[in-house]
């Protein structure tokens, strides 16, 4: 009986704990070179947001997994962003001079 109860606790540690770390999920952003520039935990979608030293600058980001389509940035000035992006490693393309800083916001933008 003891081994039973036994059982049964581990079983439901380990299905709880799965299903409450299923809800959220990691977007990470790499640059050309492979660096990690941002990490973030999501719980849906977030957007992305890239400062620049130069304004409208044309960006992307790939998925590596190549399963999700590229997302093209909406430049806006000296920053551009990405909106509603989904959990995964992103890689950015387009120009990399002058990218300053990468900055994950959680939440649909």
């Amino acid at each position: 009986m003891r081994n039973i109860l036994i059982a049964i606790f581990l079983f439901s540690f380990l299905f709880f704990g799965s299903v409450c770390n299923a809800e959220t999920d990691t977007i990470k952003v790499l640059d050309s070179n492979g660096l990690v520039r941002a990490v973030k935990q999501i719980n849906q979608t977030a957007s992305v947001e890239i400062q620049t030293s130069e304004p409208d600058m044309k960006l992307s980001l790939q998925s590596m997994d190549k399963l999700q389509a590229e997302i093209v940035g909406e430049g806006q000035g000296k920053k551009v962003i990405f909106r509603d992006v989904t959990s995964g490693t992103w890689r950015i393309t387009g120009s990399q001079n002058g990218i300053s800083k990468v900055t994950i916001n959680s939440g649909q933008n």
